[in-house]
């Protein structure tokens, strides 16, 4: 959610669609008539200040940012060296020592003195208790003071990377920015109430002065973001354009006409771990959207706009046009792959963990880690490629649209059933009523192979406790917390199929085997780049 993905519909009468022309328009049916379709007429991303490409700013601010990693790294290093004056066993100080020191990384000065004082204590560690102890505690002091210098430092860059021009345009009102600033609060707050005793507690004093400006200046930021983003969707559902080449005062013009609705996603709800990429700060999300959703519903109230949400789940991991699941993958840059051949950053271990190689990588490469900005999923239509690449926020909105005008067809993917145990059978009953309507009356019998169900329509189960067709689609969402733990007791299961048919051949299968199946068969295709049958992962997934 780093800055809105827009797209832009009109409902129009079927015999009035233009479908001549090099462009055929992209059209989707409406529930409940076939007399009007939804047409699509832009896609494009809102960009607030400081949100976009990576600027000359941004990589003065990227030296900041990893100095202060490695500060958030060596105060939690001292936390940990000062428990060591705990041990008494001298087999258990020298692992303890061991361990540590390799989590010490980086050339600067003060990690260089860190593995210098516990390479020193090496040949301490068979002394008694008191002596070891006191040791170890001059040798934390010594290390203090060496940290306590960097931090120096780095606020001193930190100030001087904020002046003009660095400064300008660089972070402005992006979450990413916020995000920073967030754990540069984070860090000034550790190293002020960080232990100097063995044992000791620190608190954070009622009253404290530890980095108040920049918790005033972290709460301008998101005020400002919120009132900022709220107008800025506004006035585009308003037709207007905003053109910064243009004198203060005059830089937005009406082009297009206006919307009488804008939809957004109801992130109240969004619970879903395997719909979640990994690195989102999901609490930061939820007060961006929570913030801006009431902001945009008053600006848009003067001017009738009407403003509506629908539930985002998996959204972002189905194709919107062929239905197919997929996996959110990352570009690989130059400088991802030199770091990689370093064994830094993020691609080293990917790769390790892919079993690719990294000779092989090139610039813009993808690599399927589950939370970047790209959806990849198998392209069957097209196998020269082999798969179907789309930015995964953009395909998200479109998604949203369809659920909005396709009602409860357009989400038939997913279904959370009650387990029952029959007759030597597992049953699964859904426990919505959307997916009857769909479906018609049924139930889901496990077969031969383990996590595979097939639907067998008109049978009923009758069993005390079951919940069959009782709740919404939305009820059921919101209860997944709590499915998950009946899950984990074999009382529940949610069931996963690929609407493309590639798959499974469309086949019902439990969410581990099913997403399983996903990541294999995109990471085989981006591996290989062309279809190799025998570099497929089955048959079955085809």
């Amino acid at each position: 959610m780093s800055c809105p993905k827009l797209w832009i519909f009109t409902v129009e009468h079927r015999d009035n669609v233009t479908t001549s022309g090099p462009r055929k328009p992209t059209i989707y049916p409406i529930a409940g008539t076939d007399e009007y379709v939804a047409v699509q007429e832009r896609a494009f991303l809102l960009r607030l200040p400081g949100e976009g490409k990576t600027s000359a700013a941004e990589d003065a601010f990227g030296r900041v940012h990893a100095l202060q990693r490695r500060i958030r790294q060596g105060i939690h290093v001292l936390s940990r060296f000062l428990r060591l004056s705990e041990l008494a066993d001298p087999e258990d100080r020298k692992r303890a020592l061991e361990s540590l020191s390799k989590t010490v990384e980086g050339t600067q000065d003060w990690t260089s003195l860190f593995r210098e004082e516990m390479a020193s204590l090496q040949d301490r560690v068979g002394e008694e208790a008191a002596l070891w102890r006191d040791h170890v505690i001059e040798a934390h002091r010594r290390m203090e003071r060496w940290l306590g210098q960097a931090v120096r430092e780095w606020k001193a860059v930190r100030k001087q990377a904020g002046k003009v021009p660095v400064r300008r345009g660089a972070g402005g009102l992006s979450l990413r920015r916020i995000r920073q600033l967030e754990r540069d609060r984070t860090t000034l707050i550790s190293w002020s109430n960080h232990a100097r005793e063995p044992g000791q507690v620190v608190r954070m004093a009622r009253g404290s002065q530890v980095a108040q400006r920049l918790t005033a200046r972290l709460n301008h930021l998101k005020e400002d973001r919120i009132k900022k983003l709220a107008d800025l969707l506004v006035m585009t559902a308003l037709g207007y354009v905003y053109d910064d080449t243009q004198p203060a005062g005059n830089r937005w013009h009406r082009r297009y006409p206006p919307c009488h609705v804008i939809l957004m996603e109801d992130l109240s709800r969004y619970r879903f771990q395997s719909d979640r990429p990994p690195s989102e700060n999901n609490q930061l999300m939820s007060w961006s959207h929570r913030g801006i959703l009431q902001t945009l519903k008053m600006q848009a109230d003067i001017h009738q706009i009407i403003v509506g949400t629908v539930f985002p789940a998996f959204s972002s991991r189905f194709d919107a046009q062929t239905g197919a699941p997929g996996v959110r993958c990352r570009p690989v840059t130059k400088q991802d792959i030199e770091k990689a051949a370093r064994g830094e950053g993020w691609l080293a271990p990917e790769l390790e963990r892919l079993n690719w190689t990294l000779e092989k990588m090139r610039p813009n490469d993808l690599v399927p880690t589950g939370d970047g900005e790209i959806l990849v999923s198998p392209a069957k239509w097209d196998r020269a490629k082999g798969v179907k690449v789309v930015h995964a926020d953009l395909n998200a909105a479109q998604n949203l649209q369809r659920r909005f005008w396709g009602g409860d067809e357009a989400s038939t993917f997913r279904v959370s059933c009650d387990v029952v145990d029959m007759d030597g059978k597992r049953y699964a009953v859904p426990k919505t009523d959307s997916f009857f309507k769909v479906f018609g009356i049924g139930v889901f019998e496990s077969t031969d192979e383990e996590g595979v169900y097939r639907w067998v329509p008109g049978r009923k189960i009758e069993k005390k406790g079951l919940r069959r067709g009782k709740l919404s689609g939305e009820d059921a969402d919101e209860n997944e917390w709590l499915e998950e733990a009946r899950e984990l007791q074999g009382k529940a299961v949610t069931l996963f199929r690929d609407p493309s048919g590639q798959i499974y051949g469309g086949r019902w299968l439990t969410a581990k085997l099913f997403w399983g199946w996903v990541e294999r068969l995109v990471a085989a295709r981006l591996r290989d780049r062309s279809w190799e049958p025998e570099a497929a992962v089955s048959e079955r997934g085809k």
